[in-house]
């Protein structure tokens, strides 16, 4: 399972799980990517916290089930009255499902 790790823990050679982004959305460092030097003086420099890097290599072999995509889609509908209607809000919405699906697994994971 990732973890947290604040930024002044961080170390080269270490890989990022999930991409890491700006106060403006944009993507500064994508995941699968190991940490070097450069990286971390970026990452200090945009006043980036906290970091997600992968534990061991199963962090990205993540099986997400229909019954995972269901409850997921079920607890976004509990939260949210939206319904996409572009393209763009169609994948944003399908991000968000893997997202919350991906989270289902790590909390199962830890019971």
């Amino acid at each position: 399972m990732p973890s947290v790790v604040q930024i002044d823990h961080i170390k080269e050679g270490m890989v990022i799980a999930k991409p890491i982004v700006n106060s403006f959305g944009q993507t500064l460092i994508n995941s699968g990517i190991e940490l070097n030097e450069n990286h971390i003086r970026v990452l200090k420099t945009w006043s980036i916290h906290t970091v997600t890097i992968k534990e061991n290599d199963n962090d990205e072999e993540v099986e997400i089930t229909k019954e995972m995509i269901a409850l997921a889609q079920k607890k976004i509908a509990e939260r949210c009255l939206w319904q996409p209607r572009t393209e763009e809000e169609k994948d944003m919405y399908k991000s968000v499902v893997l997202y919350f699906a991906k989270s289902i697994t790590y909390m199962n994971e830890e019971e």
